[in-house]
């Protein structure tokens, strides 16, 4: 869901990366990220991440999160509403892991913003997020 400023200029937006289990675009915090950010002529891009594989995938990994990601970014830029040169990245827990990536690896983002990443690679974190739940089952 693309949150304009109606009757604006081209204007800067923030895509928001949710977390891997914190609701999705339509949690209060997202809501309330893009009301702040309308109210000070910044776009925002709320979606929700992918949860099924697609078409000869084998799972969401974390490159195919990034891949979304990257494809956002680039239909935002091509957006006649919005400024290329200034799309910024925002991302929460899984989410801020994922917008470190790929600001990383794309020089033209504006800025980014990763509010409580987790302090582990992705591989291990996801490793980590699959195997408990599973222990606690009883599954070994």
């Amino acid at each position: 869901m693309l949150r304009t400023v109606p009757g604006s200029a081209p204007a800067p937006v923030v895509v928001a990366a949710h977390g891997a289990s914190q609701g999705g675009r339509s949690a209060p915090l997202y809501r309330h990220l893009a009301d702040r950010l309308q109210r000070a002529g910044v776009e925002t891009l709320l979606f929700d991440r992918r949860t099924t594989p697609g078409p000869g995938e084998i799972g969401i990994t974390p490159a195919v999160l990034a891949a979304d990601l990257r494809a956002w970014v680039a239909r935002l830029r091509a957006h006649p509403g919005l400024r290329p040169d200034v799309v910024a990245l925002w991302g929460h827990s899984q989410g801020g892991w994922l917008v470190a990536d790929v600001a990383a690896a794309d020089p033209g983002v504006a800025a980014v913003l990763a509010v409580s990443p987790s302090g582990q690679p992705p591989a291990e974190q996801m490793a980590y997020a699959t195997a408990n739940p599973a222990a606690r089952g009883g599954l070994r």
